[in-house]
């Protein structure tokens, strides 16, 4: 752990913000670690569109397959063979 500090710093270098110190070994910062990545994610809400918008374009391609309406560049074997 002692190591662990100084490895840490030197990401200071990097310029990409605070840089967490965590063990995989020990769990050591891994609780600091994740509350801080949910409360960046819920501050700007950007996964919670996001998921939602992507479950809504997955139904509508899935309900498109589903249909026997040819799409784009189908002819009506390719339906058919759906």
């Amino acid at each position: 752990e002692k190591t662990g500090g100084l490895s840490a710093a030197e990401f200071w270098n990097l310029g990409l913000g605070e840089p967490f110190a965590v063990s995989a070994l020990h769990g050591v910062g891994t609780a600091e670690m994740m509350e801080s990545m949910f409360t960046g994610i819920a501050e700007k809400g950007s996964a919670i569109q996001g998921f939602g918008t992507k479950v809504k374009s997955l139904q509508v391609a899935k309900g498109d397959l589903k249909s026997k309406v040819p799409l784009v560049g189908e002819d009506e074997d390719d339906v058919f063979l759906r």
